[in-house]
């Protein structure tokens, strides 16, 4: 998962400022539901809630704050299976 500080690079690379409160906001859940927090508030309603809220580019920034979380997820993911497979050959070889 990607640290805050990531987002806010991303932001600044993208909208020239930095979006802390939103991404304060989308990660909150990480406090008591540890990895699985992304359950809440990563999705699409509460990107546009967060547009209504603060502007289209809170709103923008929340949206690739899912993409990024969602990407460097399945990327670790695809990392494990390749790593599993190895070992699994590994053994049935010997």
């Amino acid at each position: 998962m990607p640290s805050r500080k990531v987002h806010e690079m991303i932001d600044q690379l993208l909208f020239g400022k930095k979006f802390t409160h939103v991404h304060r906001l989308k990660d909150f859940p990480s406090k008591f539901l540890g990895s699985r927090h992304r359950i809440l508030f990563h999705d699409i309603e509460t990107d546009m809630l967060i547009g209504l809220r603060y502007g289209i580019d809170a709103m923008l920034s929340a949206y690739i704050h899912d993409l990024v979380d969602f990407a460097t997820t399945e990327a670790k993911r695809k990392r494990t299976r390749k790593t599993k497979r190895k070992k699994r050959k590994k053994k049935r070889t010997r």
